[in-house]
């Protein structure tokens, strides 16, 4: 005979609170193409260590996360990482995945995560019992928030900006978001306990662009390199797409310079020139081909009106047919 379902075994024994993605609480390893940013991680490590709290922003695809892998993976302390989406928006789903990364770093926390458990999260129990545990944590823990701008709750914010404020030297905060997290600023701020790094700190150098293409195989002079730069912004989603296409389009090999016996009545055309005329013959329009050469549009158009003159021709079609008469193409 079947047991009648009371009322308490019809109740899901587990809640939304109970299920952990153990993905969001791992901090994110470190690509082998990425390249070692000493700079920003040496920021996030002195800002860290000065500071309760560590903002670092920017907008999407700033390598907001990279930088904070990359500091994570030096880092000789215990790190408790939480990669944050929008169904964290909520106390009784953020709290246990708090719990749950400062106990794979190693935080004795399971009287909080019993009351997470049963739903209490954000009360103010459960409040002070995790604030008292992070103060007595030794050596202190960072508690790394990723993408913190998803969270909007105000329940949420404040009762992280409690914990942060009565945990002590237990505990230290580092946040990444797109946004500046206004409720958590003011204060710290006012007192000199934040550090801050911006998008302009984030923003790849010459150097560091020059090493991202090296990893894919990838050379440009010193002129093309600066260009790139200053195009991107040094906006590392920026350097990665031009890095992709520059891949995938690679700066065609000039034709060897012909033998000036076979062409007296020309004047020789430079290098550039001949790579100007190469892809011109391919049918690219002047922006086309002063994007491939990651030069402006004016000095395409110039080496045109040079190259016009040398070969004696008037227009694209004459330039290139006197051009493979010639072997220069």
């Amino acid at each position: 005979m079947a047991r009648p379902v009371t009322a308490r075994a019809r109740r899901s024994p587990v809640s939304v609170g109970d299920l952990i993605l153990v993905s969001k609480v791992t901090v994110p390893g470190v690509p082998d193409w990425a390249v070692p940013r000493p700079r920003i991680t040496k920021m996030i490590a002195e800002g860290m260590r000065r500071c309760p709290l560590t903002v670092v922003t920017g907008p999407a695809g700033a390598g907001k996360t990279m930088a904070l892998a990359l500091w994570a993976a030096t880092e000789p302390g215990p790190v408790a990482w939480v990669s944050l989406d929008g169904y964290d928006n909520r106390p009784r789903v953020f709290w246990p995945y708090v719990v749950a990364a400062l106990g794979r770093a190693g935080v004795d926390a399971a009287r909080a995560l019993t009351a997470a458990a049963r739903g209490r999260a954000a009360d103010h129990v459960f409040l002070l019992r995790l604030a008292s545990a992070l103060a007595a944590q030794d050596p202190p823990v960072t508690l790394v928030l990723d993408d913190l701008h998803l969270l909007a709750d105000p329940t949420v914010l404040d009762g992280l900006d409690y914990v942060l404020r009565n945990a002590g030297p237990g505990v230290r905060l580092v946040v990444s978001s797109r946004l500046d997290p206004v409720p958590l600023l003011p204060r710290y701020r006012l007192v000199g306990q934040l550090a801050e790094i911006r998008a302009g700190d984030l923003a790849f150098s010459i150097s560091e662009v020059r090493q991202v293409l090296a990893q894919h195989g990838i050379t440009l002079s010193t002129s093309s390199l600066e260009f790139l730069t200053r195009r991107t912004k040094g906006w590392a989603a920026g350097v990665h797409l031009a890095t992709l296409y520059v891949g995938a389009h690679p700066r065609p090999v000039p034709p060897p310079v012909p033998d000036q016996v076979t062409m007296p009545q020309v004047e020789p055309l430079t290098e550039r020139e001949r790579e100007v005329l190469h892809h011109y013959s391919g049918l690219l329009s002047v922006a086309e081909v002063a994007s491939e050469l990651c030069i402006s549009v004016n000095t395409v158009k110039s080496h045109l009106k040079s190259i016009y003159r040398k070969l004696a021709a008037n227009r694209r079609g004459d330039a290139v047919r006197r051009a493979r008469q010639l072997e220069l193409i």
